[in-house]
């Protein structure tokens, strides 16, 4: 029995000592990886996160989306504005940084940007130079908008005579080829605007297209090195580690990454804070839902409602000015002449029904319209992504030396959204796989098997172990009788038959 005892406690022991450390892996597995990709998650010369962050392989495409003014003779005379949508005119953006330099041994990097546009003609719709579309005279509702803040009468008097001079060319609304409006027509107002605010460009553009960076604008952001929760963090944005258009030292700050990747272990209750730098603000995105982008877990991350309220409900954008109807971005303070320019969500998504009902055409709907980011959470890397706002200026009756605009209404005006996205590729979701998924599935295959091998030889063991004692102790027990019955009969104990008669 002593024998048999040994061999039990010597299959436990060996079998606890082989799962004991196989469980605590399996355990702690998520934490492994973890501190694997916190390690890894480091901008540094030479790392595949310095290539990706320069230059990243996920394609960003832009689309463009125009609203197409169909009654402009009837708004003058006060009537709601009637748009048909026009789109998508796509763009490949490309963003490439150059002139790195680390500082700080290595805890930050310097360096700036080149910032290209290049048409997609297989995903546009139409040709942008030759599709035309009715749309808002943007300078002229601008200088019209601003006239009241002009400091002088001189100032008055001399944009009155450039708009009288050039009447004829300055309707409130204007019939433009997509690429002119996009990149930029000569205006002689706009010209004119730009005499009193360099920071105005001389031409009239929506966008700004292929910015090659030879003015010394440079960024800085955190590496990530010693904490991965910085990793890609503004410190510095073209030259300014603060901005100076808002109404605090809060809503000046740089807050977050470029939005394109965050920190590893994204947790469900967190606030991931992006610089949006054609908005001149930080934002940030909140947890909504779990998704799946080519067949990949992924968190999916929205901005909220509450981030576009108005300042009597969010006391936090006070120093934003948006003191008008939620869901709109006051843009007025970025330039010295306080343009009415209001951005927000395409189609006035989580902006007041009235707001929507103002004009005729436009059907918000959150799945076209609202930005989010997919993420995969253990490592931080965005798979999918939309960035989607729109561009309004406001037009109000207005009645000038010039133009007679009383009978307009008062209309937050749409010209055009924007769906900036980027997706993975199904290539790019192999590689990110084979690098991510694969290894950490593997090992956790290979733990599982493990652990059911070791209890199967476990159980093997006890079995064989329980069938030898099983059978020793058979034949234990009839040794016993044999000897017993041999006592009791007085005759030898032999496996002959005596015979009863010689």
């Amino acid at each position: 029995m002593g024998k048999y005892g040994c061999n039990y406690r010597c299959v436990a022991i060996a079998c606890f000592l082989v799962l004991l450390p196989t469980a605590l892996v399996f355990v702690f597995l998520n934490d492994i990886f973890l501190a694997i990709v916190k390690q890894q998650a480091v901008i540094a010369p030479g790392t595949e996160v310095e290539k990706q962050w320069i230059d990243p392989d996920v394609p960003v495409y832009v689309y463009f989306y125009f609203y197409d003014l169909l009654n402009p003779y009837e708004v003058k005379q006060g009537e709601r504005p009637a748009f048909n949508e026009v789109g998508p005119f796509v763009y490949r953006e490309q963003r490439k940084k150059f002139d790195l330099q680390y500082l700080g041994d290595g805890q930050t990097v310097q360096y700036r940007m080149d910032h290209y546009f290049t048409p997609e003609p297989t995903l546009s719709i139409a040709d942008p130079l030759t599709h035309l579309v009715t749309t808002l005279n943007v300078p002229l509702a601008i200088i019209l908008g601003v006239e009241s803040h002009m400091k002088s009468e001189f100032e008055r008097d001399l944009i009155n005579s450039v708009i009288k001079y050039s009447a004829d060319e300055h309707d409130l609304f204007v019939t433009k080829s997509v690429d002119e409006l996009l990149w930029g027509y000569n205006d002689s107002i706009f010209a004119l605007a730009h005499k009193f605010d360099e920071t105005l460009p001389a031409q009239f553009a929506l966008q700004q297209k292929n910015i090659t960076d030879d003015s010394n604008l440079w960024c800085r952001v955190l590496t990530g090195k010693g904490d991965s929760t910085n990793l890609g963090k503004y410190e510095m944005w073209h030259q300014m580690v603060s901005l100076p258009y808002w109404g605090d030292e809060a809503a000046n700050s740089i807050n977050g990454t470029e939005g394109y990747f965050f920190h590893p272990n994204i947790k469900k209750d967190e606030k991931l804070y992006a610089f949006i730098d054609n908005l001149f603000r930080s934002g940030y995105f909140t947890f909504n839902s779990t998704s799946i982008v080519q067949n990949i877990d992924t968190y999916r991350f929205v901005i909220p409602p509450y981030e576009l309220q108005n300042d009597t409900v969010n006391r936090d954008n006070v120093a934003f000015f948006m003191d008008g109807p939620e869901g709109l971005m006051n843009m007025s303070a970025l330039s010295q002449l306080h343009p009415p320019i209001f951005m927000s969500k395409p189609h006035f998504l989580d902006a007041p029904q009235s707001l929507v009902d103002s004009v005729v055409g436009l059907k918000p709907d959150r799945l076209q319209h609202d930005s989010f980011l997919d993420l995969h959470p253990l490592s931080g890397v965005v798979l999918n992504a939309h960035k989607r706002m729109q561009v309004n200026v406001l037009i109000e009756p207005k009645k000038s030396r010039i133009y007679d605009l009383s009978a307009l209404r008062k209309t937050y005006f749409p010209v055009m959204y924007v769906d900036e996205q980027a997706t993975l590729t199904p290539e790019l979701a192999d590689k990110f796989k084979r690098q991510i998924l694969v290894p950490m599935n593997a090992a956790t295959i290979v733990l599982v098997a493990l652990m059911i091998l070791t209890a199967i030889g476990f159980l093997s063991s006890i079995s064989v172990l329980l069938y030898r004692r099983h059978k020793a102790k058979s034949s234990s027990d009839q040794d016993r009788w044999r000897s017993t019955a041999s006592v009791n009969t007085g005759s030898p104990a032999s496996d002959e038959t005596v015979p009863l008669l010689n």
